[in-house]
């Protein structure tokens, strides 16, 4: 994923609240006639006061008959997604094991698979703020916007260097 890489290469922590400072959830209804609407997709959008990412806008074909999965690669993304948490039993009384220490358990931060639970809560709810940042987020936040900021455009060429244009002309 190009967040994971970016961050990777600028030596920051691809954390939960940095990626959804940079991102946002969308959901689509459907609107089926007489029937009242249901969500159906989520997708991510870039925020609109900062954009690091081009977002891919094209459809694929009988993209409904198959499912894509996004996941972290490294390590230090993976753990941002879980936290530790002591493992209770259906009385809420927390396990221990052998030495009488509490048993911990990794729980997701965000959920992994979606559900229709997961459409009860508004996407704000799956959106930070810079307020919600750490120092140490917030930092890398800056980082990032300030490095991609120095990118420059391309231009598309032939092998001949002759410019690629588009259907007006423009280059591409």
């Amino acid at each position: 994923m190009g967040f994971e890489h970016l961050c990777s290469y600028r030596d920051v922590r691809p954390t939960l609240p940095l990626f959804f400072r940079i991102f946002k959830i969308q959901r689509k209804p459907t609107r089926d006639a007489g029937q009242e609407p249901r969500q159906n997709w989520v997708s991510l959008k870039h925020h609109e006061d900062v954009k690091l990412f081009k977002m891919f806008v094209d459809s694929i074909k009988d993209f409904k008959g198959r499912y894509f999965v996004v996941r972290p690669e490294s390590e230090s993304a993976r753990e941002s997604l879980l936290e530790w948490a002591e493992d209770r039993d259906e009385q809420g009384v927390a396990r221990k094991d052998d030495n009488g220490q509490p048993i911990l358990r990794a729980v997701p931060k965000f959920p992994l698979s979606w559900s229709y639970d997961h459409f009860q809560k508004e996407p704000k709810e799956y959106t930070s703020g810079d307020a919600d940042l750490s120092p140490e987020e917030m930092a890398a936040f800056e980082d990032l916007k300030a490095f991609v900021a120095g990118f420059t455009p391309g231009i598309w060429t032939t092998r001949r260097g002759v410019i690629i244009r588009d259907e007006h002309g423009k280059a591409k």
